[in-house]
């Protein structure tokens, strides 16, 4: 297995202009009870903007809070 290195010279900005958002709210509710409810709420954090840009498969043309919500169950 071979690990092809990017030669782009910004696309960490790329990264952390979307990892900003989630710092952002996540900054507000740093005090979780327990870590799975931690892992819980910031996994679906992270989720809303990715189904948001379509980063995700999208079966059909479901809008993004019906696969977000499909996914929760």
């Amino acid at each position: 297995m071979w690990i092809e290195v990017s030669r782009i010279k910004y696309l960490n900005n790329l990264v952390e202009q979307d990892h900003r958002g989630i710092k952002r709210i996540t900054q507000s509710t740093l005090g979780f009870k327990s870590f799975k409810t931690a892992e819980a709420t910031i996994a679906g954090i992270e989720l809303h903007p990715m189904l948001k840009k379509g980063q995700l498969e999208n079966p059909g043309t479901i809008p993004a809070w019906k696969q977000f919500y499909s996914l929760a169950d």
